[in-house]
C-alpha cells in the first residue's frame, strides 16, 4: 500500500554463517549482476556507534553487542510481551 519493502529500503536478513559437520562457515552472496546486493559474511554483531552498524563478530572489540539471542536450537530463550515491543519500538 506504501510501497515500502526490503527492496525500497535495501534492507533484508539473510544467512551469513552455518555450522556443517562442526565446522563454522561463512555464507554470502555477491551478485556479479549487481555488487549493491552483496551481503555481509560470517558471524555477525550489531553495534552502536553514533548509529547503528552490522560488523563482523571478530571485530567487536570492547563494543556491546546489541543482538539478544530469542530462540536457539527451536526454543524460546527470551520472551517479550506486545506491550515491551511497542515500548522499544516507541509506539
Amino acid at each position: 500500500m506504501q510501497n515500502v519493502n526490503r527492496d525500497t529500503q535495501r534492507f533484508a536478513f539473510k544467512c551469513s554463517s552455518v555450522v556443517v559437520n562442526g565446522i563454522e562457515k561463512a555464507v554470502y552472496k555477491n551478485p556479479t549482476t549487481d555488487n549493491t546486493k552483496a551481503s555481509k559474511k560470517g558471524r555477525l554483531s550489531l553495534v552502536y556507534d553514533n548509529g547503528w552498524d552490522t560488523i563482523n563478530e571478530s571485530d567487536l572489540g570492547d563494543r556491546d553487542d546489541r543482538l539478544i539471542t530469542v530462540f536457539d536450537g527451536g526454543d524460546l530463550i527470551t520472551e517479550y510481551t506486545f506491550d515491551q515491543v511497542r515500548e522499544r519500538a516507541h509506539i
